[in-house]
This record gives structure tokens, C-alpha cells and sequence, in this order.
């Protein structure tokens, strides 16, 4: 099994895709939460939803444009953040109409006058001052660029065919061993004895287990490829079913087949 590394590859066409959305979509973002701002404003709410949107943007982006660079995408979720925050506040100025002068006015007179924690047209709760406002703007604007960046750039580590050229679908559950046997497993998908892994494979639910994924990607006239997962599955601490890697990578279609005709053998002899 070949361990899976992003190509670093982004096509030109897949990068004007993903500006698009990360820059024009993070300005839209921007200007409707200045709009909104106006009606009705809650401290850390707005950064919290601005931050998923826009990485909601920019991780569109990045499968749409088949972005398999990391870095890349990183550099598309800071400016789309960056933009973003900066269309708030320009949002912000515009609809003042330009009162307290230009801009860099308005933000000393906005800073003066202070956040309101919470705020409803004209009436406000628990301002925070000039410093602390300061310094919240700061929290705020981290807290949008970071979340536009964790949830932005999570596609392009996500396991993409170099083959077929289209992202694998999610990996199918195959079949499940004992929690103690990852040693044994991993040295079967090490010497390639995907029959036998096959073979090995049951059935049972119960947690925890060892469980093994597979997705298969074919396309015409290629031998296509599959990615194979094993993964730890046991229960967080509230009891709730929780999942980790503890090996992934590509495979042949052959020793997909092979593990896939495991399991036939496995259900013939117990005629299940």
C-alpha cells in the first residue's frame, strides 16, 4: 500500500474557480453581515458564523477546482478571511454615509464609541470600551481567518485519484477485526495479502474494532486505483462512536479485487 501525499498539483482553471468563490464570496459575506450588523448584533456570533460560511466557501472551491495543494488553499482562506472582514467594514463605512469623515475617521470614531456586547437597532447591552474593543476587533478577525482556514483547506489533504482525476467517494465499511490485531492486519496489507485480509474479516459491529474501508475509482481505459483504510473505532468518552487512521493509502484494483473476493470466500464457507 502506497501511503497517500497530496500531488501539490492546482490547475489554473481550478485556481480562478477557487478565488471566485473564496474572494467574491468572501466579500459577499462581508457586505451582508454589515447589513445585518445594523439590525441586530451579537458579540462572537457573527465572527463564529461569518468564519464557517466562509470556509464553507472556500473548501467548495477547493473540490470544485480540484485543488490537491494545501498550500494553496491555505493561501485562498487567508484572503478570502481577509477580504471578508475588510467588506464588513467597508459595509460598515458606506452605510454610515460618510458622517464622521473618511474612513480611517469612522474607525477611530467607532472605536471610541465602543462594541456593544449585544446589540438591537439603536438600543446596545454591555459596551466594552475602546480598549477592550480593540481588542475584541483583533479576536475577531483571528477567529474568522482561522476557522475559513481549517475548514477551507481540509479537502485538499482529502484523498484525490491521480488516475481517474476526481476525488475518491467516501471509503464503504468492509468488515471489522479484533482491536488487538492491528499488528497482524498491518503486516498483511504490508506483504500485499489482501485475499487473506479478505478472509479475516467479519462482520461484527460491537466496539471496539479494527475496521477496514475501501473505495474503488475506474475509469475507461486505466486500471484505475482504490484507497484503502484501517481504521481504530472505539468510543469517545461520552459514549459516542469515534473513528481514527491507523493506516491509509492507494492499492491496485487488483488487490482490491482480491480483498473483496476474500470476503466472498469468507461468506461461502460460513453461508452467510
Amino acid at each position: 500500500m502506497k501511503p497517500y501525499q497530496p500531488s501539490l498539483i492546482a490547475p489554473a482553471g481550478g485556481v480562478v474557480i477557487l478565488l471566485l468563490l473564496s474572494v467574491v464570496g468572501g466579500a459577499l459575506v462581508g457586505a451582508a453581515s454589515s447589513l445585518l450588523a445594523n439590525l441586530v448584533y451579537l458579540i462572537g456570533v457573527f465572527p463564529l458564523l461569518m468564519g464557517l460560511l466562509g470556509g464553507w466557501l472556500v473548501a467548495t472551491g477547493v473540490r470544485a477546482g480540484k485543488i490537491r495543494h494545501p498550500g494553496v488553499a491555505l493561501g485562498a482562506a487567508v484572503l478570502s478571511g481577509l477580504v471578508m472582514y475588510a467588506a464588513l467594514w467597508a459595509g460598515s463605512y458606506l452605510q454610515s454615509g460618510g458622517a464622521q469623515g473618511d474612513f480611517v475617521s469612522y474607525l477611530v470614531y467607532v472605536d471610541q464609541q465602543g462594541v456593544w456586547a449585544v446589540r438591537l437597532m439603536s438600543a446596545g447591552l454591555l459596551n466594552l470600551g475602546p480598549l477592550f474593543s480593540g481588542v475584541y476587533w483583533a479576536l475577531e478577525l483571528g477567529l474568522i481567518v482561522w476557522l475559513v482556514v481549517i475548514i477551507g483547506r481540509a479537502p485538499a489533504y482529502a484523498p484525490f485519484s491521480e488516475v481517474c482525476g476526481r476525488w475518491f467517494e467516501k471509503p464503504a465499511l468492509q468488515g471489522t477485526l479484533g482491536s488487538r490485531r492491528s499488528k497482524e492486519v498491518l503486516g498483511l496489507i504490508e506483504n500485499g495479502q489482501f485475499l487473506k485480509l479478505g478472509e479475516e474479516l467479519q462482520t461484527n459491529p460491537a466496539l471496539p474494532n479494527l475496521g477496514v474501508f475501501l473505495v474503488i475509482c475506474e475509469t475507461a481505459g486505466s486500471a484505475g486505483e482504490a484507497y484503502l483504510a484501517l481504521r481504530s473505532q472505539t468510543r469517545d468518552t461520552r459514549g459516542n462512536p469515534a473513528m481514527k487512521d491507523i493506516a491509509a493509502g492507494l492499492i491496485t484494483t487488483a488487490q482490491a479485487q482480491d480483498l473483496l473476493q476474500g470476503i466472498k470466500n469468507r461468506k461461502a464457507l460460513y453461508g452467510i
